[in-house]
């Protein structure tokens, strides 16, 4: 039936552990992307680095991004309108904060708040247009700034 108090101290303390335990290792994979990133431009290129952070991103990116939207129930919206709440979902799951704002059915907007990756100020998007077929929506500038 009921749990005792001492259970269900039990649970919240397994449940902060495990909160702890992820959230370490959200850290460390974090780092060692970045790291790889850093490693990549400054021993190799930048357009290395592009391509490296690319090829990590774009797999995901076609394995999950239209089965995402119909899942969330926004393969139906328009385009632009549909892409910005998917992004603003997906960067927070991520741990990245975002806004977003859309501006007509062929405009919207997504906001990275700073600090953003390793420095505040930088933000890397990719422009999710040519997946959905809307050849008009092929370049998205993500452009940080800080509020107030």
């Amino acid at each position: 039936m009921g749990r005792s108090s001492s259970e269900i101290g039990a649970t919240v303390s397994e449940g902060d552990a495990q909160f702890r335990a992820r959230r370490a290792v959200e850290v460390v994979y974090h780092s060692y992307l970045t790291g790889l990133i850093l490693t990549t431009v400054s021993r190799r290129s930048g357009a290395d680095a592009a391509a490296f952070v690319f090829r990590t991103f774009r797999r995901q990116h076609l394995e999950k991004f239209l089965a995402s939207l119909a899942k969330l129930g926004l393969s139906t919206l328009p385009h632009a309108v549909a892409c910005a709440p998917y992004h603003d979902l997906s960067n927070r799951l991520g741990g990245v904060r975002v806004e977003y704002m859309c501006e007509s059915d062929r405009k919207a907007w997504v906001r990275y708040l700073p600090p953003r990756w390793i420095y505040e100020g930088a933000a890397v998007t990719r422009p999710q247009g040519r997946r959905v077929g809307e050849q008009a929506l092929c370049y998205v500038r993500a452009s940080p700034f800080a509020a107030g």
